[in-house]
């Protein structure tokens, strides 16, 4: 849906009046709405004309509604600018994401680290923190540096990788030793997808053998 301003003059002009304006505002002309220019003209004899918004449809979740300020700078007649010298459009944003997570890389002793990767649906104009919880058999601090609580997926961009880097040791662990990463929540409008939750395997390379003596 496209927004629109109107200019008015209180009374007609017997000739074109050209009005110059400025242009700001969070939204991006050329990628959130068409250029608007620097100009518009009331025809002689006329009150008003309208200034069209054309939105520029994506699939970036923007946070908050872009806004297309315009503000009345001078004109090419005796026409003087008003006290209402600016006004502005948002564009509501329709696009939603969702974040999911998954384990893309195992881990295993000596040196093979994990990794997680998460990823959004459809970028965002902010930063997304996501908080997560750890648990697994295996040991952070101890098996495994420890991973904290947030990690941030930079804005417009759709994922980040989070690795589980493997601290080696001697033990034998049997079975391998699991990380799960479960995401919690965001800071954004971003949900948290039903692919919520991730397991990295730690592999044990330790063997062990028994022997007997006579002591």
């Amino acid at each position: 849906t496209d927004g629109l301003f109107t200019l008015t003059l209180t009374n007609a002009v017997s000739v074109d009046t050209e009005i110059t304006f400025a242009v700001s505002g969070l939204a991006t002309e050329g990628t959130d709405y068409a250029a608007l220019g620097t100009t518009v003209t009331i025809p002689a004899n006329s009150t008003s004309i309208t200034l069209p918004v054309s939105v520029i449809n994506d699939d970036l979740v923007e946070t908050g509604g872009e806004t297309v300020i315009v503000s009345l700078v001078s004109t090419n007649t005796a026409v003087t600018i008003g006290a209402t010298d600016e006004a502005t459009v948002t564009i509501s944003d329709e696009d939603a994401s969702e974040v999911s997570i998954a384990a893309t890389t195992q881990a295993s002793e000596p040196g093979t680290n994990g990794l997680f990767t998460l990823t959004l649906s459809n970028a965002v104009s902010v930063d997304t923190e996501i908080t997560f919880a750890v648990s697994g058999v295996a040991t952070e601090g101890t098996d495994y540096s420890a991973l904290g609580t947030t990690v941030t997926i930079p804005a417009n961009s759709t994922s980040i990788t989070l690795p589980v880097s493997v601290i080696n040791d001697d033990l034998v662990e049997t079975g391998g030793e699991t990380v799960i990463i479960t995401l919690a929540s965001t800071n954004t409008a971003v949900t948290i997808a039903a692919a919520d939750e991730a397991t990295v395997t730690i592999s044990d390379e330790d063997a062990s053998e028994v022997s007997i003596a006579a002591t």
